[in-house]
């Protein structure tokens, strides 16, 4: 009797201390691991996220792009960035100069602003010593003044390179956004295509708006708390949800190239009079 209650007794112990830690890995374990992928931008795997996303409810869209070869290069092919002072300032530099410029344009002006130092990225040195003078390349006053500051921000540490893969999504919001011309917008798109940390949600970006709006048969452009909430079951890897919603954005584009009914009427009226 005796030795069956302590057998008893210590099964009893033992089931219970099994489930008392199987709760507690399952409840708050997997919090600190997707905390420290999206504060950390650790490397992830793109097969593992579009199965993910697959089971969360974008199985059509991983089916249609996810095996485009653009994308996974973009993922995965790319070396890793190289978070120095260096690195950091080329990405900052080049997202404010294509700030609010179409594609083309933007180009333009960044090839010309590269030609001015040689063709390459300049230091942060180099372009503090130029100044004003790299309004050459067709930049507006606002954007020149905008890059030396962003200049003198790497160079006297306000911006830490150093620190950039250890911060949070909020510390590094808090941290950049301290520079003239750097926004949540500059930083979400820096954390996302130059860091390619695997769960950022640019809930500010009208073209993942509209991609949302088409996706989700939503009547207007979701806000950011909507956006978030639609896109919960996503995490960790909003970041290449959204990916998906740029390219739901741009299938919804009126193609321009397409002459309007009127106009196809005119050109057939035309051959007809001839």
């Amino acid at each position: 009797l005796t030795l069956t209650l302590t057998l008893t007794l210590t099964l009893t112990l033992t089931l219970t201390l099994t489930l008392t830690l199987t709760r507690t890995l399952t409840n708050s374990a997997m919090a600190p691991i997707v905390r420290e992928v999206r504060a950390t931008g650790a490397s992830w795997c793109y097969k593992a996220a579009c199965d993910h996303l697959r089971g969360a409810g974008l199985s059509g869209l991983v089916a249609e792009h996810g095996a485009e070869e653009k994308s996974i290069q973009r993922w995965c092919g790319a070396e890793p960035f190289a978070c120095d002072g260096q690195g950091v300032f080329t990405a900052l530099s080049r997202a404010i100069v294509y700030q609010q410029l179409a594609g083309a344009a933007a180009d333009t002006i960044y090839g010309r602003f590269l030609g001015i130092f040689g063709g390459a990225p300049p230091t942060p040195e180099a372009l503090m010593a130029h100044g004003m003078a790299i309004r050459s390349a067709g930049l507006s006053q606002r954007k020149a003044e905008y890059l030396l500051d962003l200049a003198s921000a790497v160079a006297d540490g306000r911006i830490d390179a150093a620190r950039i893969p250890t911060l949070t999504e909020e510390e590094l919001q808090e941290m950049l956004c301290g520079v003239r011309g750097i926004g949540p917008w500059t930083v979400d798109m820096f954390m996302m295509f130059t860091m390619k940390r695997p769960d950022v949600l640019p809930s500010g970006d009208l073209g993942i708006r509209k991609g949302a709006k088409v996706h989700f048969e939503l009547g207007s452009l979701p806000n950011a708390t909507e956006l978030a909430t639609l896109t919960e079951r996503w995490r960790p890897y909003r970041t290449l949800g959204c990916w998906f919603l740029y390219k739901v954005a741009d299938q919804a584009k009126p193609d321009k190239r397409k002459p309007k009914p009127k106009a196809k009427a005119k050109a057939k009226a035309k051959a007809k009079a001839k």
